[in-house]
C-alpha cells in the first residue's frame, strides 16, 4: 500500500462509518494499545478561535523546548498538515508534517485492526476517526511531551474525546454552528461542548461574559462549564478580557498587553486574536502551576512566532489581498469588525465560497454591504452552495455579484480589476483557501514579488 491508496481506503472507511460517536472509537484504539493514554494533551474544544488557540499553545511550549504534536482539521495546504510536530531548532519553531512512510504504516496497522472489527460486526470507525487514531500512535512514535488535540465537531461524541484525561481542557468562543447535529439552541451546543471536561480536570475558558456582552444576550455559557466542572471535581478559570490594553493594529500585526505581560506581539491579525491570545497564556499559566518549565520568554517569543494561516492573512500587498475563513455568523462578526478595523475607507472587492449548511444568508447580510463587488465560487466540496445560489443571496445587499465559478476563474477575474480597489477579501470557507496560496504563489513566482514580512 503506497500513501494515494492509503488515502483513498481512509476516505473510503466513511461509506461503512457508523453514527457519530465513541463506540467506534473504542475498538480501534484498543486494537492498537490505547497509545492516547500516554500522552500529554491539551484538548481544545470550542466553535471559531480553535486553531488560533492551539497555535499560540503549540508555539510556546515549542519555544520552551518541548516537542508538540498537533491534530488539527480543516487543513489548508496539504492533508499531512492535519498531522503534524512543532520543536525549537537553532531558536526557531520548526513544523513538520507526518512523513508518508510513517502515514502509511501506521494507517497499515490500524486496517489491520479495522478488518477484525469489521469480521466481529462492529460499528466501524470513519474516516476522522481513523485519523486520529494514527494521529496518536504517530505523536507517541514521536515522543511527543505535549499533544495539541482540536475537537473536530461538538465534544461529547467527537473522536478525540476518547482520551480518559488531559493536561488542561481550552474552551474558544462557542457560538451557533453546526446545528442540525449538535443542537439548534446555544444551551444545547454548550452541554455538547462540555462533554470534554475530565474528572479532576484542568479548565480554561473564553471570557464568556465580554461575548455574552458583545451579543447583549445573557452568558449561559459559563454557567454550564462551570457546573460541568465542579460535578467533575476540577478546576476552572476563565480569561479576563478586561485585562487587555495598549493594543495597536495595523496590517502588519498587533502588539497588546494581557495582565502582567506588556509590549506582547503577535503577527496574526483580526479582532478577536489578543484573545485567543490571552485564553493560550491562561493555559499556559496553568501548565506552569504543574510544574512544567515555561518561562515569561518563552511566551512573549512564542506568541510572537505563532503562524495559523487563513484568518486574516494578508496574503498580498499590491494591493492587499486578504485571506479569512469566516464560516459562520460569530466568525462574520469578528471579519466585521476587522474590515472596520484595518480596511476602513478602502474600496473592497470580495471573493466568497460557502458550504450550503452554514447560514450565508446572515453572513451576507452581515458582510454583503461593505463590498464594492463580490465574485462567488463554489467551492470544492460535496457539502458546497453553487456559486450561482449564493449569487442570487449576495445581490440582495450588494449591487454588482459577478459569478466567478471556481477559484482559478475568480482571481482571473480580480486580477484584471484590483486596481480599482483598496483591497480584495477572501472568505467564507477553510476548505478552498489552499487554492488560493496555491494561484499566488504562482503569481508571486511570476511577478517576483514578496509579501512583507511582520515586525
Amino acid at each position: 500500500m503506497d500513501f494515494e491508496q492509503a488515502r483513498t481506503w481512509v476516505e473510503q472507511a466513511n461509506q461503512k462509518a457508523g453514527e457519530m460517536g465513541l463506540e467506534a472509537m473504542s475498538h480501534l484504539m484498543n486494537g492498537l494499545n490505547n497509545p492516547q493514554d500516554r500522552l500529554h494533551i491539551i484538548h481544545v474544544g470550542g466553535t471559531n478561535g480553535k486553531g488560533s488557540i492551539c497555535s499560540y499553545i503549540a508555539y510556546i511550549l515549542a519555544s520552551a523546548g518541548y516537542r508538540v504534536g498537533r491534530y488539527i482539521s480543516p487543513t489548508i495546504y496539504e492533508y499531512r498538515e492535519r498531522i503534524q510536530t512543532l520543536e525549537c531548532e537553532n531558536g526557531k519553531t520548526v513544523v513538520r508534517y507526518i512523513s508518508e512512510q510513517d502515514y502509511v504504516e501506521l494507517m497499515q496497522k490500524s486496517k489491520v485492526v479495522y478488518d477484525k472489527m469489521e469480521q466481529e460486526n462492529h460499528v466501524l470507525p470513519s474516516a476522522f476517526e481513523l485519523e486520529t487514531g494514527i494521529s496518536f500512535c504517530y505523536f507517541k512514535k514521536q515522543k511527543c511531551d505535549f499533544v495539541l488535540l482540536e475537537v473536530g465537531m461538538g465534544g461529547r461524541r467527537d473522536a478525540t474525546n476518547i482520551i480518559s484525561h488531559s493536561e488542561c481542557t481550552v474552551f474558544a468562543s462557542i457560538s451557533m454552528d453546526h446545528m442540525n447535529i449538535l443542537g439548534d439552541t446555544l444551551e444545547k451546543i454548550v452541554k455538547e461542548k462540555s462533554g470534554i471536561i475530565k474528572p479532576q480536570g484542568t479548565v480554561v475558558t473564553y471570557d464568556y461574559g465580554w461575548l455574552a456582552k458583545e451579543n447583549k444576550e445573557s452568558d449561559i455559557t459559563t454557567p454550564i462549564l462551570r457546573q460541568v466542572t465542579e460535578k467533575q471535581e476540577g478546576s476552572i478559570v476563565s480569561a479576563d478580557f478586561s485585562k487587555i490594553g495598549e493594543e495597536k493594529h495595523s496590517l502588519q500585526g498587533i502588539t497588546f498587553s494581557y495582565e502582567t505581560y506588556e509590549n506582547l506581539q503577535i503577527t496574526l491579525l483580526g479582532e478577536n486574536q489578543t484573545k485567543n491570545a490571552a485564553v493560550a497564556i491562561e493555559a499556559i499559566e496553568r501548565l506552569q502551576a504543574k510544574g512544567y518549565e515555561i518561562s515569561r520568554e518563552d511566551i512573549y517569543r512564542g506568541i510572537k512566532e505563532t503562524r495559523w494561516d487563513g484568518r486574516f492573512q494578508v496574503i498580498w500587498n499590491h494591493p492587499y489581498y486578504i485571506v479569512d475563513g469566516a464560516h459562520n455568523v460569530d466568525a462574520a462578526k469578528s471579519l466585521k469588525k476587522s474590515i472596520s478595523m484595518y480596511l476602513k475607507g478602502k474600496q473592497l472587492l470580495f471573493v466568497v465560497g460557502i458550504l450550503a449548511d452554514k447560514e450565508y444568508q446572515k453572513i451576507m447580510a452581515l458582510l454583503g454591504p461593505y463590498a464594492e463587488k463580490i465574485i462567488t465560487i463554489t467551492p470544492d466540496n460535496p457539502r458546497a452552495l453553487s456559486a450561482q445560489e449564493l449569487q442570487q443571496v449576495a445581490l440582495q445587499y450588494c449591487p454588482c455579484v459577478e459569478v466567478g465559478e471556481n477559484v482559478e476563474k475568480a482571481l482571473d477575474i480580480v486580477q484584471k480589476e484590483e486596481k480599482n480597489y483598496g483591497a480584495v477579501l477572501i472568505f467564507g470557507s477553510l476548505y478552498y483557501l489552499h487554492s488560493v496560496f496555491s494561484y499566488m504563489e504562482k503569481r508571486k513566482k511570476r511577478e517576483e514579488i514578496e509579501v512583507e514580512k511582520p515586525f
